[in-house]
């Protein structure tokens, strides 16, 4: 074991609160809190986050599935270098944005991170 942390989301363990993680179930978790946090949202990091956020109004073409696998690369790669994208699926049905990320660390391979955007 070589890194150890709290677990994300937060919540009891079977025998301890807060609930623990460890190697790569640490990085994952790291990759969602990244995701999931706005740029400018950390008080004392401001720069630390995905903009993500800032694609909920374009139009729903191929150019913003672009702008996001970029934005999900960048803020991955500047914010969490244990985890490397070796692929990222986006569909958009509708007002659903579906964003499937393959990601590779040196304990796992192929770990899959799925989760959604709601434009709607």
């Amino acid at each position: 074991m070589i890194y150890y942390g709290l677990k994300y989301p937060f919540g009891k363990g079977i025998n301890k609160y807060p609930d623990t993680s460890d190697d790569n179930d640490i990085i994952l978790q790291s990759v969602l809190q990244i995701i999931q946090t706005g740029v400018g949202e950390r008080v004392m990091n401001p720069n630390f986050g995905c903009r993500l956020i800032d694609f909920i109004f374009d139009n729903a073409d191929s150019v913003l599935k672009e702008n996001i696998k970029f934005e999900l690369n960048r803020s991955i790669s500047l914010f969490e270098p244990r985890a490397i994208i070796s692929d990222i699926q986006v569909e958009i049905n509708d007002n659903i944005v579906d964003i499937t990320m393959t990601i590779d660390t040196k304990f796992k391979k192929n770990n899959v991170v799925n989760f959604q955007i709601n434009r709607g």
